[in-house]
Protein backbone atom coordinates (compact mmCIF):
# COMPACT_ATOMS: atom_id res chain seq x y z
CA UNK A 1 0.00 0.00 0.00
CA UNK A 2 2.59 2.42 0.82
CA UNK A 3 4.73 1.73 -2.18
CA UNK A 4 1.84 2.37 -4.44
CA UNK A 5 1.18 5.73 -2.85
CA UNK A 6 5.22 6.69 -3.30
CA UNK A 7 4.88 5.30 -7.42
CA UNK A 8 1.62 7.57 -7.32
CA UNK A 9 3.33 10.97 -6.13
CA UNK A 10 6.57 10.06 -7.84
CA UNK A 11 4.16 10.29 -11.18
CA UNK A 12 2.60 13.39 -10.32
CA UNK A 13 5.91 14.82 -9.81
CA UNK A 14 7.01 13.79 -13.30
CA UNK A 15 3.86 15.10 -14.73
CA UNK A 16 4.96 18.47 -13.17
CA UNK A 17 8.69 18.77 -14.27
CA UNK A 18 7.16 17.90 -17.58
CA UNK A 19 4.75 20.50 -18.05
CA UNK A 20 7.13 22.97 -16.45
CA UNK A 21 9.53 22.07 -19.35
CA UNK A 22 7.07 22.44 -21.91
CA UNK A 23 5.92 25.40 -20.98
CA UNK A 24 9.51 26.78 -21.40
CA UNK A 25 9.46 25.38 -24.59
CA UNK A 26 6.36 27.04 -25.72
CA UNK A 27 7.60 30.46 -24.03
CA UNK A 28 11.17 30.24 -25.67
CA UNK A 29 9.91 29.45 -29.49
CA UNK A 30 7.63 32.17 -29.35
CA UNK A 31 10.27 34.81 -27.86
CA UNK A 32 12.33 33.60 -31.05
CA UNK A 33 9.85 33.72 -33.34
CA UNK A 34 9.03 37.59 -31.99
CA UNK A 35 12.94 38.16 -32.35
CA UNK A 36 12.95 37.11 -35.78
CA UNK A 37 9.85 39.29 -37.18
CA UNK A 38 11.05 42.21 -35.05
CA UNK A 39 14.61 41.79 -37.05
CA UNK A 40 12.63 41.07 -40.41
CA UNK A 41 10.29 44.15 -39.72
CA UNK A 42 13.87 46.40 -38.76
CA UNK A 43 15.21 45.42 -42.23
CA UNK A 44 11.90 45.91 -44.51
CA UNK A 45 11.72 49.57 -42.83
CA UNK A 46 15.66 50.10 -43.01
CA UNK A 47 15.27 48.93 -46.74
CA UNK A 48 12.17 51.33 -47.26
CA UNK A 49 13.85 54.07 -46.25
CA UNK A 50 16.56 53.53 -48.32
CA UNK A 51 14.03 53.89 -51.37
CA UNK A 52 12.56 57.00 -49.59
CA UNK A 53 15.61 58.52 -49.77
CA UNK A 54 16.60 56.93 -53.31
CA UNK A 55 13.48 58.54 -54.86
CA UNK A 56 13.93 62.08 -52.87
CA UNK A 57 17.24 61.70 -54.27
CA UNK A 58 15.84 61.30 -57.88
CA UNK A 59 13.50 64.12 -57.44
CA UNK A 60 16.37 66.96 -56.12
CA UNK A 61 18.83 65.74 -58.93
CA UNK A 62 17.66 67.22 -62.04
CA UNK A 63 16.89 70.33 -60.00
CA UNK A 64 20.22 70.19 -58.66
CA UNK A 65 21.79 69.41 -62.23
CA UNK A 66 19.95 72.03 -64.13
CA UNK A 67 21.73 73.73 -66.72
CA UNK A 68 21.25 77.68 -66.88
CA UNK A 69 19.30 78.79 -69.53
CA UNK A 70 20.24 80.43 -73.07
CA UNK A 71 17.37 81.99 -74.50
CA UNK A 72 17.60 82.56 -78.49
CA UNK A 73 15.14 84.88 -80.60
CA UNK A 74 14.17 83.03 -83.49
CA UNK A 75 14.90 86.05 -85.74
CA UNK A 76 17.73 88.54 -85.96
CA UNK A 77 16.92 90.71 -88.59
CA UNK A 78 13.95 90.99 -91.13
CA UNK A 79 13.28 92.68 -94.34
CA UNK A 80 9.17 93.38 -94.63
CA UNK A 81 6.92 96.08 -96.62
CA UNK A 82 4.55 98.40 -94.71
CA UNK A 83 1.59 96.47 -93.35
CA UNK A 84 3.39 93.20 -93.87
CA UNK A 85 3.75 90.99 -90.33
CA UNK A 86 5.74 88.60 -88.99
CA UNK A 87 5.85 87.04 -85.15
CA UNK A 88 9.29 86.92 -82.98
CA UNK A 89 9.41 84.13 -81.00
CA UNK A 90 12.40 83.70 -77.60
CA UNK A 91 13.46 80.23 -77.45
CA UNK A 92 15.09 78.14 -74.52
CA UNK A 93 13.82 80.32 -71.66
CA UNK A 94 11.43 80.06 -69.01
CA UNK A 95 11.09 83.59 -68.20
CA UNK A 96 8.22 86.13 -69.06
CA UNK A 97 8.89 87.84 -72.41
CA UNK A 98 8.08 91.80 -73.12
CA UNK A 99 8.82 93.54 -76.74
CA UNK A 100 9.38 97.33 -77.34
CA UNK A 101 10.15 98.71 -80.49
CA UNK A 102 13.14 101.59 -81.59
CA UNK A 103 10.90 103.54 -83.28
CA UNK A 104 7.27 103.07 -83.22
CA UNK A 105 6.43 105.03 -86.72
CA UNK A 106 8.51 102.66 -88.61
CA UNK A 107 7.67 98.70 -86.74
CA UNK A 108 5.32 98.27 -84.02
CA UNK A 109 5.24 94.85 -81.76
CA UNK A 110 2.68 93.14 -79.78
CA UNK A 111 2.89 91.70 -76.38
CA UNK A 112 3.00 88.26 -78.07
CA UNK A 113 5.72 89.13 -80.96
CA UNK A 114 3.58 90.14 -83.62
CA UNK A 115 6.15 93.09 -85.81
CA UNK A 116 4.01 95.22 -87.95
CA UNK A 117 5.56 97.31 -90.47
CA UNK A 118 4.03 100.91 -90.29
CA UNK A 119 6.37 102.97 -92.26
CA UNK A 120 9.21 103.20 -94.49
CA UNK A 121 12.95 102.69 -92.17
CA UNK A 122 14.71 100.82 -89.72
CA UNK A 123 13.85 99.73 -86.12
CA UNK A 124 14.82 97.49 -83.56
CA UNK A 125 12.77 95.34 -81.60
CA UNK A 126 13.97 94.23 -78.19
CA UNK A 127 12.74 90.71 -76.42
CA UNK A 128 13.76 91.00 -72.75
CA UNK A 129 14.02 87.42 -71.30
CA UNK A 130 14.44 87.68 -67.57
CA UNK A 131 18.10 89.87 -67.62
CA UNK A 132 18.89 88.41 -71.19
CA UNK A 133 18.05 91.01 -73.84
CA UNK A 134 17.72 90.12 -77.23
CA UNK A 135 17.25 92.01 -80.66
CA UNK A 136 15.99 91.85 -84.02
CA UNK A 137 17.02 94.60 -86.78
CA UNK A 138 13.62 95.13 -88.95
CA UNK A 139 13.93 96.93 -92.24
CA UNK A 140 10.55 98.68 -93.25
CA UNK A 141 10.10 98.95 -96.94
CA UNK A 142 7.32 101.10 -98.66
CA UNK A 143 4.44 98.81 -100.09
CA UNK A 144 3.87 98.57 -103.88
CA UNK A 145 0.53 99.39 -104.68
CA UNK A 146 -2.41 97.74 -106.56
CA UNK A 147 -6.22 98.15 -107.02
CA UNK A 148 -8.51 95.00 -107.24
CA UNK A 149 -11.64 95.95 -109.06
CA UNK A 150 -15.02 93.75 -109.27
CA UNK A 151 -17.65 94.17 -111.77
CA UNK A 152 -21.32 93.54 -112.03
CA UNK A 153 -22.16 93.22 -108.59
CA UNK A 154 -23.63 93.95 -106.16
CA UNK A 155 -24.31 90.65 -105.74
CA UNK A 156 -24.91 87.16 -103.78
CA UNK A 157 -21.31 86.58 -103.67
CA UNK A 158 -20.37 90.08 -102.32
CA UNK A 159 -20.57 89.33 -98.46
CA UNK A 160 -17.53 86.82 -99.18
CA UNK A 161 -15.13 89.25 -101.22
CA UNK A 162 -15.96 91.71 -98.18
CA UNK A 163 -15.18 89.34 -95.00
CA UNK A 164 -11.70 88.60 -97.08
CA UNK A 165 -11.21 92.31 -97.80
CA UNK A 166 -11.91 92.60 -93.58
CA UNK A 167 -9.87 90.16 -92.81
CA UNK A 168 -6.90 91.58 -94.22
CA UNK A 169 -7.88 95.05 -93.76
CA UNK A 170 -7.45 95.46 -97.64
CA UNK A 171 -9.58 97.72 -100.07
CA UNK A 172 -11.15 97.15 -103.32
CA UNK A 173 -13.46 99.24 -105.62
CA UNK A 174 -16.68 98.01 -106.76
CA UNK A 175 -18.20 98.73 -110.40
CA UNK A 176 -22.05 98.04 -109.57
CA UNK A 177 -24.92 97.51 -112.51
CA UNK A 178 -27.49 100.23 -111.01
CA UNK A 179 -30.94 97.44 -111.74
CA UNK A 180 -29.26 94.93 -109.48
CA UNK A 181 -29.25 97.16 -106.20
CA UNK A 182 -32.24 96.77 -103.89
CA UNK A 183 -33.26 96.42 -100.22
CA UNK A 184 -30.73 93.68 -99.96
CA UNK A 185 -27.91 94.40 -101.70
CA UNK A 186 -27.64 98.20 -100.65
CA UNK A 187 -26.37 96.34 -97.38
CA UNK A 188 -23.41 95.31 -99.04
CA UNK A 189 -22.93 98.43 -100.75
CA UNK A 190 -23.03 100.58 -97.14
CA UNK A 191 -20.69 97.62 -95.93
CA UNK A 192 -18.01 98.29 -98.41
CA UNK A 193 -17.98 102.05 -97.50
CA UNK A 194 -17.67 100.95 -94.23
CA UNK A 195 -14.72 99.03 -94.56
CA UNK A 196 -13.29 102.08 -96.62
CA UNK A 197 -13.81 100.80 -100.41
CA UNK A 198 -15.11 102.19 -103.58
CA UNK A 199 -18.32 102.24 -105.17
CA UNK A 200 -18.41 103.05 -109.07
CA UNK A 201 -20.84 103.28 -111.75
CA UNK A 202 -21.00 100.47 -114.25
CA UNK A 203 -24.31 101.57 -116.00
CA UNK A 204 -27.89 100.22 -115.27
CA UNK A 205 -28.51 97.71 -117.55
CA UNK A 206 -25.49 96.75 -118.63
CA UNK A 207 -25.55 97.88 -122.47
CA UNK A 208 -22.58 98.07 -124.75
CA UNK A 209 -22.01 102.56 -124.70
CA UNK A 210 -20.58 101.74 -128.22
CA UNK A 211 -24.02 101.04 -129.70
CA UNK A 212 -26.81 102.64 -127.83
CA UNK A 213 -25.76 106.24 -128.44
CA UNK A 214 -25.14 109.47 -126.21
CA UNK A 215 -28.99 110.03 -124.75
CA UNK A 216 -29.64 106.34 -123.63
CA UNK A 217 -25.20 106.30 -122.15
CA UNK A 218 -26.39 109.61 -120.01
CA UNK A 219 -29.48 108.17 -119.01
CA UNK A 220 -27.53 104.89 -117.68
CA UNK A 221 -24.88 107.26 -115.74
CA UNK A 222 -27.96 108.68 -114.06
CA UNK A 223 -29.98 106.39 -113.23
CA UNK A 224 -27.45 104.52 -111.47
CA UNK A 225 -25.44 107.23 -109.76
CA UNK A 226 -29.20 107.89 -107.86
CA UNK A 227 -29.20 104.32 -107.14
CA UNK A 228 -25.30 104.35 -105.51
CA UNK A 229 -26.38 107.69 -103.76
CA UNK A 230 -29.45 106.61 -102.31
CA UNK A 231 -27.80 103.06 -100.91
CA UNK A 232 -24.92 104.46 -99.58
CA UNK A 233 -25.41 108.32 -98.99
CA UNK A 234 -22.48 109.51 -100.75
CA UNK A 235 -21.94 109.93 -104.93
CA UNK A 236 -20.00 107.97 -106.99
CA UNK A 237 -16.98 109.87 -108.39
CA UNK A 238 -15.79 106.80 -110.58
CA UNK A 239 -16.90 105.29 -114.09
CA UNK A 240 -16.56 102.78 -115.90
CA UNK A 241 -18.17 101.46 -118.73
CA UNK A 242 -19.33 97.80 -119.67
CA UNK A 243 -17.03 95.55 -121.95
CA UNK A 244 -14.58 98.76 -121.40
CA UNK A 245 -16.28 100.13 -124.99
CA UNK A 246 -15.46 103.84 -125.34
CA UNK A 247 -16.65 106.07 -128.15
CA UNK A 248 -15.35 109.37 -128.35
CA UNK A 249 -18.40 110.68 -128.01
CA UNK A 250 -19.40 108.41 -125.14
CA UNK A 251 -16.36 109.68 -123.10
CA UNK A 252 -17.28 113.03 -123.62
CA UNK A 253 -20.92 111.95 -122.38
CA UNK A 254 -19.80 110.71 -118.81
CA UNK A 255 -18.91 113.77 -116.64
CA UNK A 256 -16.84 111.20 -114.73
CA UNK A 257 -13.06 109.75 -114.66
CA UNK A 258 -13.47 106.38 -116.30
CA UNK A 259 -11.29 103.28 -115.18
CA UNK A 260 -10.28 100.63 -117.26
CA UNK A 261 -7.57 98.18 -116.52
CA UNK A 262 -4.37 96.61 -117.57
CA UNK A 263 -4.53 93.21 -115.94
CA UNK A 264 -7.54 91.32 -117.30
CA UNK A 265 -8.06 88.07 -115.49
CA UNK A 266 -10.55 86.69 -118.30
CA UNK A 267 -12.05 85.38 -115.42
CA UNK A 268 -15.90 85.52 -117.02
CA UNK A 269 -14.03 83.28 -119.78
CA UNK A 270 -12.44 80.73 -117.82
CA UNK A 271 -14.08 80.07 -114.36
CA UNK A 272 -11.47 78.61 -113.09
CA UNK A 273 -10.22 79.53 -109.64
CA UNK A 274 -6.44 78.68 -109.53
CA UNK A 275 -6.15 79.98 -113.02
CA UNK A 276 -7.45 83.53 -111.99
CA UNK A 277 -5.60 83.20 -108.34
CA UNK A 278 -1.83 82.32 -110.24
CA UNK A 279 -2.72 85.12 -112.73
CA UNK A 280 -3.15 87.89 -110.52
CA UNK A 281 0.00 86.77 -108.76
CA UNK A 282 2.09 86.37 -111.37
CA UNK A 283 1.73 89.17 -113.25
CA UNK A 284 0.62 91.93 -110.92
CA UNK A 285 2.82 94.81 -110.59
CA UNK A 286 3.00 98.17 -108.41
CA UNK A 287 0.37 100.82 -109.99
CA UNK A 288 -1.57 97.99 -111.57
CA UNK A 289 -5.46 97.85 -111.98
CA UNK A 290 -6.62 94.26 -111.85
CA UNK A 291 -10.31 93.05 -113.44
CA UNK A 292 -12.35 90.83 -111.68
CA UNK A 293 -16.61 89.95 -111.69
CA UNK A 294 -18.24 89.67 -108.44
CA UNK A 295 -20.90 87.52 -109.51
CA UNK A 296 -18.80 84.57 -110.93
CA UNK A 297 -18.49 81.94 -107.49
CA UNK A 298 -14.89 80.58 -109.25
CA UNK A 299 -13.38 84.34 -108.52
CA UNK A 300 -15.02 84.80 -105.22
CA UNK A 301 -13.59 81.62 -104.68
CA UNK A 302 -10.17 82.55 -104.80
CA UNK A 303 -10.46 86.49 -103.55
CA UNK A 304 -9.12 85.36 -100.05
CA UNK A 305 -5.82 83.71 -101.50
CA UNK A 306 -5.25 86.69 -103.86
CA UNK A 307 -5.47 89.10 -101.34
CA UNK A 308 -2.87 87.21 -99.07
CA UNK A 309 -0.77 86.12 -101.73
CA UNK A 310 -0.19 89.63 -102.73
CA UNK A 311 0.44 91.03 -99.25
CA UNK A 312 2.92 88.36 -98.84
CA UNK A 313 4.49 89.92 -102.00
CA UNK A 314 4.67 93.46 -100.64
CA UNK A 315 1.63 95.11 -102.06
CA UNK A 316 -0.79 97.29 -100.67
CA UNK A 317 -4.38 96.79 -102.07
CA UNK A 318 -5.75 100.05 -102.16
CA UNK A 319 -9.13 101.75 -104.14
CA UNK A 320 -8.33 103.38 -107.63
CA UNK A 321 -8.80 106.73 -106.42
CA UNK A 322 -6.56 105.75 -103.86
CA UNK A 323 -4.03 103.96 -106.02
CA UNK A 324 -4.38 107.22 -108.39
CA UNK A 325 -3.70 109.77 -105.67
CA UNK A 326 -0.49 107.72 -104.44
CA UNK A 327 1.02 107.89 -107.65
CA UNK A 328 0.26 112.08 -107.74
CA UNK A 329 -2.33 111.51 -110.59
CA UNK A 330 -5.33 113.69 -110.40
CA UNK A 331 -8.38 112.01 -111.77
CA UNK A 332 -10.04 114.17 -114.51
CA UNK A 333 -13.78 113.74 -115.91
CA UNK A 334 -14.00 112.90 -119.51
CA UNK A 335 -10.37 111.02 -119.07
CA UNK A 336 -9.79 106.93 -119.18
CA UNK A 337 -6.76 105.36 -116.45
CA UNK A 338 -5.83 101.92 -117.01
CA UNK A 339 -3.28 101.99 -114.40
CA UNK A 340 -0.88 104.48 -112.29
Amino acid sequence: MRRSRNRSRKTNVLKVVIGILLLGVVVYGTSVFLTQKDKADTRADIQKGNTDNQTASAVKTPEATKKPENPTLNKKSANIYVSNTFTLKVKDTTEAVTYQSSDEAVATVSDEGVVKGVGKGKAVITAMAGSVSLTCDVNVKKSKLIALTFDDGPGQYEPIILDALEKYNAKATFFVVGQNINETTSEYLKREVELGCEVGNHSYTHPNFQKIGVAKVKKEIKETNAAIEKATGKKATLCRAPYGGYLQSVKDAINMPQIIWNVDTLDWKYRNTNRIVNYVLENAKDGDVVLMHSIHKSTVDGVERIVKGLQDKGFELVTVSELAAAKNTKLQNHKIYGCF
